[in-house]
């Protein structure tokens, strides 16, 4: 079901709580935090915010009680909560592609419901989340070999976009858990120039979506293929491992591991399920 009653068709800056802040800016524009903390002395303490072991203080900023106001009346005029409702019911907001936006599905915990097309996408979730976790652990304990017949130990991640900035991201927040004998390289460009350096002395890559462009899939795919091809003298489908949302990609890519990936999970969870371990992997979520 579609949820084109939480869709905005009026522009954003035509609304009347953005004019209203347009005004407010340039009212405040100018301020000194000297001047703003001494006319209101416990802002350091009220504008603040507390939640899932992180602090964060914008009483810095040049930020008023009526800044929030008109920020809060912003998010009603644009339908802020009904989105938000819509987003955990499983509705389509996704109005380029007309699909749910999954992301909540992938945290929620295993007896938790959410809906999609009449069906409950939360056991399918976890089942994707055990075989990643089974293949990434395979691969940190030597029983997933390369091409070579010995241990995987480095690993590139390709991908575009938020397929290669949610990598790198898991990448620095698990830095700490890592395994030192591991190595991870990134590569975000279908230019064979930047495939070769990144990989010139490495083993297996992990290939996630190149994104929702079938020209994209493509040359990813096609880039990929003909370089390792090149270099071990023909297919080695173990040292390649494909991770994305479309199954058509899938089964057009040659491999002889079953999808490490479904809808609504990306490649960041596979890298730190491979580099931090699953129990790593759960703080992150």
């Amino acid at each position: 079901m579609t949820a084109p009653d939480v869709t905005p068709t009026q522009p954003l800056t035509d609304r009347p709580a953005w004019k209203a802040l347009q005004e407010h800016y340039q009212k405040i524009r100018n301020l000194h935090l000297r001047q703003i903390f001494a006319d209101d002395p416990g802002r350091g303490t009220r504008l603040t915010a507390d939640a899932a072991g992180l602090y964060l203080d914008y009483s810095k900023h040049r930020v008023t009680d009526e800044t929030l106001r008109l920020l809060l009346r912003l998010a009603e005029e644009r339908g802020l909560a009904e989105r938000i409702e819509a987003m955990f019911g499983g509705r389509k907001i996704n109005a380029t592609e007309q699909r749910a936006v999954l992301h909540v599905a992938l945290r929620a915990p295993l007896g938790e419901r959410i809906v999609v097309d009449g069906v409950d996408v939360v056991p399918h979730v976890h089942a994707v989340l055990d075989r990643m976790a089974a293949f990434a652990d395979d691969v940190r304990d030597g029983r997933w070999m390369g091409h070579t017949g010995r241990p995987i130990r480095n690993v590139v991640n390709i991908g575009i976009g938020g397929s290669d900035l949610g990598p790198v991201m898991a990448y620095e927040a698990m830095r700490h858990y890592s395994r030192r004998d591991m190595t991870f390289r990134f590569v975000s460009n279908v230019d064979g120039t930047d495939f070769v350096e990144a990989t010139r002395d490495l083993g297996l890559v992990k290939s996630p979506r190149w994104g929702h462009s079938a020209e994209r899939q493509r040359l990813g795919k096609q880039t990929l293929c003909q370089l390792s091809y090149s270099r071990s003298g023909g297919p080695d489908q173990r040292r390649r491992v494909p991770c994305s949302t479309i199954g058509s990609a899938h089964e057009r890519f040659p491999r002889d591991v079953q999808s490490v990936s479904s809808r609504g999970l990306s490649s960041p969870w596979l890298v730190t399920h491979s580099w931090g371990g699953s129990n790593d992997f759960e703080l992150l979520r």
